[in-house]
C-alpha cells in the first residue's frame, strides 16, 4: 500500500533518496513528507534501475500518461559531472518540434506542475513494487493500493478525462483510492466504482455509493448529481 497527498512535486535532482520504514515511508506522502519518485533509480541500481527506466517509459509513453511525451532519460548521480548534469539528469521528450524539425527534450524541473506531479507518484508506485520485489515486475503485474488525494490537481481538463480509463489499462491489477472535487475524472468511473463523500447533521462523514454511471450524464448533471452545485446555487 502507498500513499500519496495533493502536493507531490518531484523531489529535487541529486538528492539522497533513502527508506528507514518501508511500510511507513510508502504512506508518509498522504501526510505532506517528500515521495521518493523518480530518486528511486538512486535505491534499486544496476538492473533493477534499468528496468525502473524501461517500465516508466512503457507507462507514460506506450501507456499515454503523459500527453505529448515521446521519451524519457533518468540518469543517476554516478553520471552528473556538472551543474548542467544536474539540471538535465531528468529529461522529457516533447511532441513540439524545434526550428530544425526535431522533437524539444527538457528537464523535468521545467514541466509543469501537472507533469511533475504525475511523474512523481507513478514513479514512487514502480519504484515501491519493484524494491519490494527485488526484480523486474511488468506494470500490468503489479498489484496493491494506492490512495491519492486530489487525483485531478494541477492537470488541465483535457488530461483529467482520459486520466482514470488510462490507469486501469496500464495497471490493471492496482487498486487506486482516490478522491477528486473534478467533475471531469468522473466519466472514466462505473457507478459501482464510486462514492459520493457527504456529512450527516451530527457531523459524521457518510460514504454513499453512485446510483447512476457518471458516463451516461451531461456536464450539468454531473455538476447537479455530484457536487451539489443546484443546491449551492439556491441559497
Amino acid at each position: 500500500m502507498a500513499g500519496y497527498g495533493p502536493s507531490r512535486l518531484l523531489p529535487s535532482t541529486g538528492s539522497s533518496p533513502r527508506q528507514s520504514e518501508p511500510t511507513l515511508d510508502r504512506l508518509r506522502p498522504l501526510f505532506g513528507q517528500s515521495l521518493i519518485g523518480t530518486g528511486f533509480i538512486e535505491l534499486l541500481g544496476g538492473d533493477l534501475a534499468q528496468s525502473f527506466v524501461q517500465i516508466l517509459q512503457s507507462v507514460f509513453v506506450a501507456g499515454g500518461l503523459l500527453p505529448h511525451v515521446t521519451a524519457i532519460e533518468l540518469r543517476g548521480r554516478g553520471d552528473i559531472r556538472s551543474a548542467r548534469d544536474l539540471v538535465e539528469a531528468q529529461r522529457f521528450e516533447m511532441d513540439p518540434l524545434d526550428a530544425q524539425g526535431k522533437r524539444i527534450r527538457v528537464p523535468a524541473t521545467w514541466l509543469s506542475q501537472g507533469y511533475q506531479s504525475i511523474v512523481a507518484w507513478l514513479a514512487d508506485v514502480v519504484g515501491q513494487v519493484l524494491i519490494d520485489a527485488g526484480t523486474h515486475v511488468e506494470a500490468a503485474d503489479m498489484e496493491g493500493t494506492v490512495l491519492l488525494d486530489e487525483i485531478d490537481v494541477h492537470l488541465h481538463p483535457t488530461w483529467q478525462a482520459p486520466l482514470i480509463p488510462a490507469l486501469k489499462k496500464v495497471f490493471p491489477r492496482l487498486q487506486f483510492i482516490a478522491t477528486t472535487h473534478s467533475p471531469m475524472m468522473l466519466p472514466g468511473l462505473e457507478a459501482e466504482e464510486l462514492y459520493i463523500m457527504s456529512q450527516d447533521e451530527g457531523g459524521n462523514v457518510i460514504a454513499t455509493q453512485s446510483p447512476q454511471s457518471p458516463a451516461l450524464l451531461t456536464g450539468s448533471e454531473l455538476l447537479g448529481a455530484f457536487f451539489e452545485i443546484k443546491k449551492a446555487l439556491s441559497r
